[in-house]
């Protein structure tokens, strides 16, 4: 449904495949994950270790700035890059939640949920590389100044 409303839109001149509205998508939420960041409310507890490297709303901006490269990116030729610094903002999350849980639980005895958000970060990592690894139909259409050798 969503690429009949492309076609529709642009006239059938723009074929955006799978990674574009992924990332495109990963874009919106970056973005909007940013924003709330950018004038920080206190500090989650998940989020200490790397409030301590640079402060929250240093990573906020992070987050906006990813997401208006990947929201750009989309419409690119090169559209795989864009999807590299969002794989690695989620990954630099989730092992801040990850130390924060470890921490707590073993260190302090206090069991908290942070695990859970470091999970749904690594998970969001993850399905990003495997979007990556997608084939869309439009980088396997052979290109037509090409000759067929066979």
């Amino acid at each position: 449904m969503p690429d009949r409303i492309v076609h529709w839109a642009t006239g059938v001149r723009f074929d955006p495949g799978v990674k574009r509205v992924v990332l495109f998508a990963v874009g919106v939420l970056g973005f909007v994950r940013g924003f709330s960041y950018v004038d920080p409310p206190p500090t989650p507890a998940g989020l200490r270790t790397l409030a301590q490297l640079l402060p929250l709303e240093f990573w906020g901006w992070a987050w906006v700035v990813i997401g208006v490269l990947s929201m750009l990116g989309a419409f690119t030729r090169h559209y795989r890059i864009p999807f590299i610094p969002t794989m690695v903002i989620s990954t630099l999350w989730s092992f801040s939640y990850f130390a924060e849980w470890a921490m707590n639980f073993f260190s302090r005895g206090i069991d908290s949920r942070d695990y859970i958000t470091a999970v749904s970060y690594a998970v969001q990592a993850l399905l990003i590389l495997a979007v990556i690894r997608l084939i869309d139909p439009a980088e396997v259409t052979p290109r037509r100044e090409a000759e067929d050798v066979d």
